[in-house]
């Protein structure tokens, strides 16, 4: 029987993903046989791929077997974090929590980076002049609580500065001691924290652009890269094999500024400076969903999925941070209020995803919100964080810094509330600005300029909370899907984006101290 062009490639890199497999376990010889059999003896570099791939294929049948016999709402509803189903009225009456400073310190230059481990043990901070700082954020804690003896050497663990320019985004391996960093020279630096002194990195990705963002799998074996550049790459770490797909009306349509994936590894979210985010499929690499102009086509600065994967929190330079219902494609709340407009802000949920903070940047100050009603704002104004914003997983802990070019520090703030600034004789938070019936107005999720939102109407008591979720889903329309995503394949397609005939495929190489 005659098999398609398309089955047939998709066969081959089956049975690649298997050989690969079979040499990252050892087995050389069977994976040199299978090769000459159905490949013709074509080279395939150890790879891990189609374990990962199997253990979320396994995942996904159960849940799906799960929903079939009916358990699968129950276990849905039991997931922590977010959930805009549950009708509660008492969401909206969250206090608000305002950021105290525990603990500042100087960076070489601007602060443009932040984040916390995944267990949230360790935090860092990265600067313009390459120098990165790592935390112990139980010291910074025993800070913030005036323990004893506390104050008593420094919090910052370790200091790491390799990399030749300014470092555009950070984090930490989920499973494994290993600090991450990409940076403007157009590397990604693995580096073993676990190390006295972690000066040379244990691993490097090169790439052809500067490295805009990166998102690290939950299960440490993938990474995706946002560059200058439309097309999104996808490396397996271990071999550093770059991946991206071959589809042109998959790619963005201009240079990728955020990455990042869901808690689970089953999607991931791009943004680029033309405005646009793509939701991603992250098993087979498709493309799924595309919101055009998400940020009414300003740049896209920040994504963040909720814990159970239904919501994504996104930032841009509109001054809006929006909340996205991932199943039925549409903008749910508009949080109102902070100013965004020539830097890169970001956004973030706290450790339980009851609020929504963000940066002023008139202020340089931290705008919060109730996250389930978009109600509760607050500013705290002239508190440096100018440009990142990240929260610790577990704690009440905020991390932040930068601003305008000139501000080198970074800060922690606790977060309380006023009566608990009030009995700890601590000073109150400088000029705060609080508004517990801030209009949080809902926008279709098409362009500005062919739909007009109404205005949301306050609720003045919890039982108004109701009629206002009724308003949200009144005044929201579903974007459709994208029906044309492909399997994800390694790209050799010309680059028509910087005008040449070369092929675009990305070579990384990876090197070892």
């Amino acid at each position: 029987r005659q098999l398609s062009m398309a089955v047939v490639q998709q066969r081959e890199e089956m049975y690649a993903l298997i050989i690969g497999q079979l040499r990252s376990d050892g087995f050389d010889d069977a994976a040199k046989v299978l090769s000459e059999k159905v490949l013709g003896g074509k080279a395939c570099a150890p790879s891990g791929r189609l374990a990962r791939i199997t253990e979320l294929g396994v995942q996904s049948e159960g849940r799906q077997k799960a929903l079939d016999d009916g358990g699968g709402a129950a276990e849905a509803d039991a997931l922590p974090g977010l959930n805009l189903d549950s009708g509660d009225p008492t969401l909206a009456q969250s206090a608000a929590l305002f950021p105290t400073e525990i603990y500042q310190t100087k960076h070489r230059g601007e602060v443009r980076a932040a984040c916390f481990s995944k267990d949230g043990s360790f935090a860092a901070t990265a600067d313009v002049a390459a120098l990165v700082k790592i935390y112990s954020v139980q010291k910074i804690r025993a800070i913030g609580d005036r323990v004893a003896g506390a104050e008593e050497g420094s919090p910052v663990v370790r200091t790491i500065g390799d990399q030749k320019k300014a470092i555009n985004d950070i984090a930490f391996h989920p499973d494994a001691p290993i600090f991450i960093s990409s940076s403007e020279d157009c590397t990604i630096s693995f580096y073993d924290y676990s190390k006295p002194n972690p000066i040379r990195p244990s691993r490097t990705i090169q790439e052809s652009h500067n490295v805009k963002s990166f998102a690290i799998h939950p299960g440490g074996t993938f990474l995706l890269a946002g560059t200058d550049h439309p097309i999104l790459r996808l490396y397996d770490v271990n071999s550093a094999q770059c991946y991206a797909t071959q589809n042109a009306f998959e790619h963005h349509t201009a240079p990728i500024s955020v990455v990042r994936y869901n808690d689970d590894g089953r999607q991931y979210a791009s943004g680029c400076k033309g405005g646009q985010i793509k939701l991603w499929d992250g098993v087979s690499g498709r493309c799924i969903n595309t919101f055009a102009e998400a940020h009414e086509g300003a740049a896209i600065t920040s994504l963040q999925f909720s814990k159970n994967g239904n919501y994504l929190l996104t930032g841009g330079r509109d001054s809006v941070v929006r909340l996205w219902d991932l199943r039925h494609g549409k903008v749910l709340i508009n949080y109102m209020g902070a100013s965004s407009s020539d830097r890169e802000i970001q956004s973030c949920f706290s450790e339980d995803e009851t609020a929504v903070y963000s940066i002023d940047e008139k202020s340089d100050g931290v705008c919060s919100w109730d996250a389930s009603t978009g109600y509760n704002f607050s500013l705290t104004k002239r508190v440096g964080a100018g440009r990142c914003l990240a929260h610790s997983p577990k704690h009440k802990l905020l991390l932040g810094g930068g601003g305008d070019g000139k501000d080198a520090r970074a800060h922690f703030w606790g977060l309380r509330t006023q009566e608990e600034i009030d009995a700890t004789g601590q000073a109150a938070p400088m000029d705060v600005v609080a508004d517990s019936h801030a209009v949080a107005a809902t926008a279709d999720a098409v362009p500005a300029d062919t739909t007009t939102a109404a205005a949301a109407p306050a609720p003045e008591a919890a039982d108004d909370v109701d009629a206002y979720k009724q308003f949200l889903a009144s005044t929201a329309a579903a974007v459709k899907p994208s029906t044309s995503a492909v399997p994800l394949q390694k790209r050799e397609a010309e680059d028509e984006n910087e005008g040449t005939s070369k092929k675009a495929r990305v070579e990384a190489t990876e090197t070892t101290s």
